[in-house]
C-alpha cells in the first residue's frame, strides 16, 4: 500500500520529513530572491534632514544620504561665462565641502584646506581665485548644503519660470556665514521629482547688496543622470533673472563630466609651503 505524506495515517517520520522539506524549500526561495534596492532611507538613517518640508523633499530626492556616505567626489568642469572660458579642469571636494580643490588645465591650482585658500603657482595674480573655489563647488553641492548652519528659509511669491510653476523658497544667511552673508538664493524645485530645477542668486562678495540686486542671475540644472544612485545635473546654464520676468538673457553654460566618488585623500588638500594664500578683503561698499 502506498502512503501519501499528506495522509493522516502517514508515519511520524514521514510528516517530519515533509516539514523539513517545506522549510528547506522556503529558505531556498528566500535566498534566491533578489534583494530589494536600497532606498534613501537606509542611507539617511544617521543623516539629520531639514525640518523644513521644502528642503527635506529636495534632500531625499537628491539622495543626500548616499552622497554623504562617500568621503570625496571629483568631476571635470568646463565653464563659459560672459563669452569667455571661465574654468576648464578638475574639481575635487570632500562631500561635506570642508575641503576643496580645483586644478585648471591652465596649470593653476586653487585649494581650501578647511581654514585658508591657497593658489599655485604663487607668482600669478588672479583676484578671482577665492571666488571660483567657493562658487563652482557650491553650485555643484547645492542640494546637499541647503540645511547648513547659518541658513534661513522664507516663502516667496514668484514661483513661475517659463510658464511652469515650481516649488520655491528663498535662502538667506545669518551674519558671519561665509565670505559674504548678504548673498541670497531663490531655489526652484520640480513639483514632481523634487529635484532642483534652478536657483536665482546675487553675489555680494565685491559689491553692496543693493548693487547686486540690480543684476541678479540664475543657474538652471539640466540633464540629470544618476551616479551611484545619486542624481547629478550634467549641464548648467546661467541666466539673467528678474522677479516678474523670470529668466532673461543667457549668460553662460557649463558641462559636468567624469564624476567619481572615492575615499578621502587628505594630501590632495594640503598646500605646499610655496603656495600663495588668498585672503578675502571686503571692499568698502556703501
Amino acid at each position: 500500500m502506498t502512503i501519501s505524506l499528506l495522509s493522516p495515517s502517514a508515519p511520524h517520520w514521514a510528516l517530519t520529513l515533509l516539514l523539513a522539506l517545506i522549510l528547506a524549500g522556503c529558505a531556498s526561495e528566500t535566498e534566491t530572491q533578489p534583494s530589494a534596492p536600497a532606498d534613501s532611507t537606509s542611507y539617511l538613517a544617521d543623516i539629520p534632514l531639514s525640518d523644513d518640508p521644502f528642503v527635506h523633499a529636495i534632500e531625499v530626492a537628491h539622495e543626500k544620504g548616499r552622497f554623504l556616505s562617500h568621503e570625496m567626489v571629483a568631476f571635470d568642469l568646463q565653464l563659459t561665462f560672459g563669452g569667455r572660458e571661465r574654468f576648464n579642469g578638475t574639481i575635487s571636494l570632500a562631500t561635506n565641502t570642508g575641503l576643496l580643490r580645483q586644478d585648471g588645465k591652465d596649470g593653476v591650482t586653487v585649494l581650501f584646506d578647511g581654514e585658508n585658500v591657497y593658489q599655485m603657482p604663487d607668482t600669478l595674480e588672479r583676484p578671482g581665485s577665492r571666488f571660483d573655489i567657493f562658487t563652482w563647488t557650491y553650485f555643484f553641492a547645492l542640494p546637499f548644503k541647503l540645511d547648513d548652519p547659518g541658513t534661513i528659509w522664507n516663502d516667496v511669491e514668484f514661483k513661475e519660470l517659463e510658464g511652469k510653476e515650481y516649488d520655491s523658497k528663498k535662502l538667506t544667511f545669518e551674519d558671519g556665514t561665509g565670505d559674504s552673508s548678504l548673498d541670497w538664493y531663490i531655489v526652484y524645485s520640480d513639483p514632481e521629482s523634487q529635484l532642483i530645477h534652478s536657483a536665482a542668486y546675487i553675489v555680494t562678495m565685491y559689491s553692496s547688496q543693493e548693487e547686486a540686486e540690480v543684476d541678479p542671475h540664475a543657474i538652471v540644472y539640466e540633464d540629470y543622470q544618476e551616479v551611484d544612485g545619486i542624481p547629478i545635473a550634467r549641464k548648467w546654464t546661467f541666466w539673467g533673472w528678474r522677479e516678474n520676468e523670470g529668466l532673461t538673457d543667457q549668460l553662460g553654460s557649463a558641462t559636468v563630466s567624469n564624476i567619481r566618488f572615492s575615499d578621502l585623500d587628505p594630501a590632495l588638500f594640503q598646500a605646499p609651503e610655496t603656495a600663495k594664500r588668498v585672503d578675502y578683503i571686503r571692499p568698502e561698499v556703501e
